[in-house]
């Protein structure tokens, strides 16, 4: 590799670049359609116990760096369920929970009401047609396909008073079931897995900040009956340009039976999860300012 083409790693550019291909992959899943229907059961995925050993942990360490105090105010971008937004939301003084599915947000609403909880502002909106002139102590993002596009990384720390908590897949996202069915049924098969939490490490990086990155490694485990599984996976491979003829859906219900216990299905996810802590007020490189253009 050349003189030039190190340095150009060293430039947010060449990061932007590489993210646009990652981007373009997962525009298909920011429709409100897609998490709708992911609505009805998502919440499913809190039984499973390394989701829970992995958002105790987050939370730990978000307090652990003083990212949540009583007298904060937290933005929640695609907040979902607000699996993490009724965490903040005892924590701190004010939450804003955005998301672009109505589904996800009624979730999120009866959570509050169950708990009580009144210091929470929900927003149904894209986040792409959201425009704020407040800003937030932390500013959170879990999760979400919008966190394919780099460019949203800087729209984060633009309404961050001090800290920015990123969690999202880093590299592996393997459900066996899933690509069992892409490869048996489609003849291809099906790849889940990215970059994420590394490529965005690496665009801060170089633009002079030094966020602290932490893994988990796991089992999302779920349990649900045979129609429901389906309708996930048929969910996700339309997203991704599969063509389903009612022939070929009867076929993977057929399958999915056979693989049942009394109509219902046990599978699991192993994936690779990260999550990026970002202090404003500590970094490697210049207060502040973007080094990209620094000579090496």
């Amino acid at each position: 590799m050349t003189k030039r083409k190190i340095e150009e790693i060293f430039k947010p550019k060449f990061w932007l670049n590489l993210s646009k291909s990652e981007s373009k992959k997962h525009k298909p899943f920011l429709s409100p359609t897609v998490w709708d229907t992911m609505s009805k059961d998502y919440d499913d995925l809190e039984e499973s116990e390394f989701y829970k050993r992995l958002k105790a942990d987050v939370l730990s360490e978000i307090e652990k760096r003083g990212a949540i105090e009583s007298n904060f105010s937290v933005i929640d971008v695609c907040c979902g369920t607000g699996s993490y937004t009724v965490e903040f939301a005892k924590r701190v003084k004010e939450v804003l929970a955005i998301d672009i599915s109505q589904g996800m947000l009624e979730q999120l609403k009866k959570k509050l009401e169950k708990l009580s909880l009144k210091n929470v502002e929900v927003i149904c909106e894209d986040w792409y047609k959201f425009n704020t002139d407040r800003s937030f102590d932390t500013v959170f993002v879990s999760m979400t396909p919008v966190l394919g596009d780099l460019e949203q990384i800087d729209r984060f720390l633009s309404i961050s008073k001090r800290y920015l908590v990123i969690v999202h897949w880093a590299g592996l996202r393997k459900n066996e079931l899933l690509e069992e069915i892409s490869q048996k049924f489609f003849k291809k098969p099906y790849k889940a897995s990215s970059p994420g939490i590394v490529l965005i490490f690496n665009y801060l990086f170089s633009k002079g900040w030094a966020p602290d990155l932490k893994f988990y490694h796991g089992y999302f485990e779920r349990k649900s009956r045979v129609e429901r599984v389906w309708e996930r996976f048929k969910t996700r491979l339309m997203a991704k340009g599969y063509r389903i003829s009612a022939k070929k859906e009867k076929a993977v219900l057929n399958f999915l039976e056979d693989k049942s216990k009394d109509g219902i299905i046990e599978y699991k996810t192993k994936v690779r999860i990260g999550a990026l802590f970002l202090n404003k007020e500590v970094f490697c490189g210049k207060s502040g300012n973007d080094r990209s253009g620094d000579d090496l």
